[in-house]
């Protein structure tokens, strides 16, 4: 038996509670995923990914509508590489005839900035693409940051590509506001050093399905220090061949960002100050469905 979709009105927003897949319970009283019909379950799934697509459209579009309460004429912006919400945060505004002037970290090795550098360009903004060095040097004279990131904690912290963690510190240094667009998906309803073998390693993995579907297990990382493959940085036929040790590359894919450096997070109900994230995190996550995923982690 599947539950229905359920709407709540708050702050003049729509959301959604997702539909739940209840699993049939078999004769010794356990939840048995097996006995549920494959029509039923592949219905659910598909009218569950269209109402998140459509969510995260609406999120998009709502926050992307704040940039004129937080972007005015003739300020300087800073970004970090490229993010779907920030190039439409920022595009929103030139479109209402905002004028203002963004630096783009190229956001290396991935370069993602030259392609946010890139797509400002082509709505007439004016952009200027910076390496990730020249961030401290720079920031004296921003008036803001606009960051994303891949995952927010309910204490506030992040998890981000790779070189925000730094633009944040330098911004703090200089007393700069930095807001953080965040849909509400990315919302983890748990803190990461909460998880289960994260306290000392900040790196876990996640069975993405209930032990009784033991055919179809498989395993996300969730690492926030997953590494990326070294010959990206240095390809092998550049090394250098002699006696001496090879040379040890480590190429992080993520920052983990602790609180405190967030001025406001820019959501579909407005810029909320970090202490609100436990708010939000109560009214979009069932405590029962966390504990539940919390037993999937593995150690």
């Amino acid at each position: 038996m599947a539950m229905m979709p359920r709407f709540s009105v708050v702050s003049s927003s729509v959301k959604r509670v997702p539909s739940v897949m209840v699993p049939a319970v078999d004769d010794a009283g356990s939840n048995d995923w097996s006995l549920v019909g494959r029509e039923e379950l592949c219905n659910q799934l598909l009218t569950a990914s269209v109402e998140l697509k459509a969510d995260i459209k609406g999120h998009l579009g709502y926050i992307s509508s704040l940039s004129l309460n937080f972007i005015h004429s003739d300020e300087l912006i800073l970004t970090v590489g490229y993010s779907k919400s920030v190039f439409n945060f920022l595009k929103y505004a030139a479109n209402k005839k905002r004028q203002f002037r963004v630096i783009v970290c190229e956001a290396f090795p991935n370069n993602e900035g030259h392609r946010m550098a890139e797509s400002l360009a082509a709505e007439e903004i004016s952009v200027v693409l910076v390496p990730d060095s020249h961030v401290f040097g720079l920031m004296a004279r921003v008036n803001k940051v606009i960051l994303s990131c891949d995952t927010v904690y309910p204490d506030g912290a992040l998890k981000a590509q790779t070189g925000t963690y730094a633009v944040m510190l330098a911004a703090k240094h200089f007393s700069i506001p930095t807001y953080v667009c965040l849909p509400s998906y990315k919302i983890s309803p748990v803190n990461f050093k909460l998880l289960p073998n994260c306290s000392n390693t900040l790196n876990s993995h996640a069975q993405c399905a209930p032990e009784s579907m033991t055919d179809f297990i498989e395993t996300a990382d969730l690492s926030v220090n997953s590494l990326d493959a070294p010959s990206r940085l240095l390809p092998a036929s550049e090394c250098l061949a002699g006696s001496g040790p090879s040379p040890l590359i480590w190429l992080p894919n993520w920052d983990y960002i602790p609180p405190g450096l967030t001025s406001l997070f820019l959501t579909s109900e407005g810029g909320q100050a970090p202490s609100y994230l436990y708010a939000m995190v109560r009214e979009l996550f069932n405590a029962d469905d966390v504990s539940q995923s919390l037993k999937w982690v593995g150690t």
